[in-house]
């Protein structure tokens, strides 16, 4: 059985321009108890930070980095195994050049942590978490979006360390085969 676990950031754009996605950035460690993801966000931007131990009940405690970025606290899914959260930051500050993904307790299995970026983000609107479990090859959820013209950015997550992402919603942005992957789309 396949466990799907989805977190959704929903971002709302300024009112003089349009959210763009900028880039992403991932690292995967096969032990220890958090990862350093390189990448040098542009002040005043908008990350997402996901990361999931596959096969495991491990998750995102926090997310930190060498400038002076304040993070949410992780929003988590649970399919009991394994669990996966994300984090936001509105706003980074302090030229950062690598995101610390810290997880509740060691890992000693493959495990991967992604970091991707978007400009003209006002506001970052519901966050949620959902699961699913499913035997299908491609188990799915459905989002409810409540605003046309924003962007929903999803973190996903899944038991199994060896899977190929795609999207058949949205664009995938990055794709790591040690358990997850992030993607956006515009709402309608």
């Amino acid at each position: 059985m396949k466990r799907l676990l989805i977190i959704v950031a929903l971002l709302m754009c300024r009112a003089y321009g349009a959210i763009t996605f900028v880039r992403c950035a991932q690292n995967s460690a096969t032990s220890g108890s958090s990862i350093v993801i390189t990448i040098s966000p542009a002040n005043g931007d908008t990350l997402i930070v996901g990361g999931n131990v596959a096969n495991s009940t491990n998750h995102v405690a926090s997310v930190s980095d060498n400038g002076t970025t304040s993070y949410s606290s992780p929003t988590l899914a649970s399919a009991n195994n394994p669990e996966t959260g994300a984090v936001s930051a509105l706003s980074v500050s302090g030229s950062p050049t690598s995101i610390t993904v810290t997880f509740a307790t060691s890992f000693t299995t493959t495990t991967t942590a992604i970091a991707c970026e978007w400009s003209g983000v006002a506001a970052i609107g519901v966050k949620s978490a959902s699961s699913a479990a499913s035997s299908t090859t491609n188990p799915n959820l459905a989002i409810t979006t409540q605003d046309n013209n924003n962007v929903v950015v999803c973190y996903h997550g899944i038991a199994n360390n060896s899977r190929t992402w795609s999207s058949n919603q949205g664009t995938l942005r990055s794709n790591a085969t040690a358990g997850g992957a992030i993607a956006d789309a515009t709402s309608a």
